[in-house]
């Protein structure tokens, strides 16, 4: 999990809202600045240093459950988590996302980083 400060909640979500979810966040944050990491948990004390805007979240549910994040820009990426298997998500205390956590089969693991003053999902 990302964060156990008094400060951030952090909550599974269920294997069946995450269509919904993922679709949910593309919403609420494309073209907002997001960070990236991939490989380690986040320290959300840490500065918000935005790597790219998002551009798109697609998700594949099914035997693959196949996660896919694009961003726009100068620093334009792609980042893809195929058997996908858990889905942590880190709140502030009004409720908004500040981080989601992605952790595949293979414990391959990326967290997403979202700015501090966006709104709930």
């Amino acid at each position: 999990m990302v964060d156990h400060s008094p400060k951030h909640q952090s909550e599974s979500i269920s294997a069946y809202k995450w269509p919904t979810f993922f679709s949910e966040l593309a919403q609420t944050f494309k073209g907002k600045p997001i960070m990236i990491e991939q490989g380690g948990d986040l320290l959300l004390d840490d500065p918000f240093i935005p790597t790219a805007p998002l551009n798109n979240i697609t998700f594949k549910s099914g035997r693959k459950n196949k996660f896919v994040l694009t961003t726009s820009g100068d620093q334009s990426q792609t980042i893809t988590i195929k058997q996908l298997t858990l889905v942590w998500a880190v709140r502030n205390n009004e409720g908004g996302i500040v981080a989601v956590e992605l952790i595949s089969e293979t414990d391959e693991k990326v967290v997403i980083r979202f700015s501090n003053n966006q709104s709930a999902v």
